[in-house]
């Protein structure tokens, strides 16, 4: 709880910033920048946050369609390899 209001403020006065704002265009859609005291930061994070689940073991054998093989390089390709460690065989 602590540590996603305090990333909330911190990306806050990230984007508040006059570099961010001015130079990049860069403007806060949610939570608003009224959105200051603890308690509201507290209510924006309890009404927007979600779980989040990537499955893993997405790599398939050549024979069913899959890109790698089992020393994580791409198939049909010179050198090129997968470096995403989530890669199950």
């Amino acid at each position: 709880d602590l540590k996603i209001m305090g990333d909330i403020k911190f990306i806050q006065k990230m984007i508040a910033h006059p570099s961010m704002r001015d130079d990049a265009g860069v403007r806060a859609i949610a939570p608003s920048p009224e959105t200051r005291s603890d308690e509201d930061i507290r209510e924006y994070a309890k009404q927007t946050a979600f779980t989040s689940c990537h499955p893993i073991g997405t790599m398939l054998p050549r024979e069913k369609d899959g890109v790698v093989n089992p020393s994580l390089l791409v198939y049909g390709t010179a050198n090129l390899a997968n470096a995403f460690v989530k890669t199950l065989f």
